[in-house]
């Protein structure tokens, strides 16, 4: 059998039936293999573009949109002690707020000659989208404690309500009509 001149680096193409060479496939059917190197790359692109998917379907949305402007427990904590400490140095509510991070105080119930004597934090009390304590009060001139609740809303800026005065402004809300909120008169077809 004589020997059959074949390209370099192209293995044989087989024999028909009368024992000469095939003919090399089409260059449209030829398979191109770059290699172990080609398929580890190829293998890695993958994976990554895989990764990548799995991740952005992983991301967490929050059960209830106000659950980002509940500040941490330790924060809220905080800037109450800041805002009970100015009450008893006789700051008003306006007063006892601060810059960093920007704290405002809402307390309509306090009567500017309500000076208070001592204050304790008596802990966390459960409150929905807002941090709230209970505080015990106990006011010049009288021996009686009062318990109050404060919630805590916002991180920069935090609001710190009297829970009477953060009642109010969602019931004020939910008496509202729509048309109300428009600005426009409630009675008007």
């Amino acid at each position: 059998m004589s020997s059959v001149l074949r390209p370099a680096g192209v293995e044989a193409y087989g024999l028909d039936l009368a024992g000469r060479a095939s003919c090399p496939p089409r260059p449209r059917e030829l398979v191109v293999d770059g290699g172990p190197r080609v398929r580890g790359r190829l293998r890695a692109v993958l994976l990554g573009v895989a990764l990548v998917a799995l991740l952005a379907g992983c991301h967490r949305e929050p059960k209830n949109p106000y659950e980002r402007y509940v500040p941490s427990a330790e924060a809220a904590r905080a800037n109450l002690v800041r805002v009970m400490d100015g009450w008893l140095n006789g700051l008003s509510a306006r007063e006892s707020g601060s810059s960093k991070p920007e704290v405002h105080v809402v307390d309509q119930t306090r009567r500017a000659d309500q000076k208070l004597a001592r204050y304790e934090i008596l802990g966390e009390v459960p409150a929905d989208n807002a941090r709230a304590f209970a505080v015990r009060v106990t006011y010049q001139g009288t021996d009686e404690p009062e318990i109050l609740r404060f919630l805590a809303v916002g991180v920069d800026p935090m609001w710190i309500f009297r829970r009477e005065d953060y009642d109010n402004i969602w019931k004020h809300d939910e008496r509202m009509k729509p048309a109300d909120r428009a600005g426009e008169a409630a009675g008007k077809p």
